[in-house]
């Protein structure tokens, strides 16, 4: 009662109209098959007349091989016709088929079309750069909160140090410890009090005397005359 009031709508409109195109593909596949097999019927009919008249011919019959080749040029005249038959309905079903697929891009685009629509209601460029700005927003706030949680808790840690002063203090703990090394080799050498300079000054200690080199037997031996003269001597004075 309702559709007779309003009328059809769109979605069964456009359900009919695919029924319908569904339905005329099919009878025309079908037409086609029926026509073929005709033709394939046709053409082993008048393959059949022209070997009979062939036989008479060589019975020497003509008058029953003309018969047979006047039947022959019958049915070639019904498989023409069939032939351009099956043309007509192959051309129709392409057309068909091709409206149809046509018409299924028409309807994918203007599906397509309608979810752009909804998206760009639901995104615009203002929203966009609202949100952009809010993520941009969150991560500086990020960003200065990590900043935040890395500086230095009070006390002695914060105080401000000097980058050059600890370049010093650690080039004359590198100078203390140079020089302790050289004491170690020399002694009690006093290393010089020039910093950029690691030679030691002269040691003050006495240095150890040089060992004599052992003399010779045959100069260590005295003659065995002059040893009893100085005795001799010696004993004359007492």
């Amino acid at each position: 009662m309702w559709k007779s009031i309003w009328g059809t709508s769109a979605e069964e409109k456009q359900k009919k109209q695919h029924d319908s195109t569904k339905a005329a593909i099919i009878n025309l596949r079908g037409q086609i098959q029926l026509l073929t097999k005709k033709q394939q019927h046709l053409e082993k009919q008048s393959e059949e007349l022209r070997d009979k008249a062939k036989s008479y011919v060589a019975k020497k019959n003509p008058n029953m091989a003309k018969i047979q080749l006047k039947k022959s040029k019958i049915l070639e005249g019904q498989l023409a016709k069939i032939l351009q038959q099956i043309e007509n309905l192959e051309m129709q079903l392409f057309t068909i088929e091709n409206a149809n697929l046509n018409l299924e891009t028409v309807k994918a685009i203007g599906k397509a079309n309608g979810a752009m629509k909804e998206i760009n209601v639901a995104m615009n460029i203002d929203k966009v750069e609202d949100t952009m700005d809010e993520v941009r927003e969150h991560m500086d706030m990020n960003e200065e909160i990590s900043e935040a949680l890395t500086r230095p808790i009070g006390g002695a840690s914060s105080a401000y140090i000097d980058e050059d002063e600890l370049e010093d203090e650690l080039e004359n703990l590198m100078l203390e410890d140079e020089n302790e090394k050289m004491e170690q080799k020399i002694g009690k050498s006093v290393v010089s009090e020039n910093k950029n300079s690691f030679l030691p000054n002269a040691p003050q200690f006495e240095l150890p005397a040089k060992k004599k080199e052992p003399i010779a037997a045959e100069e260590e031996e005295e003659d065995e005359d002059e040893i009893a003269l100085r005795k001799l001597q010696a004993e004359m004075d007492l």
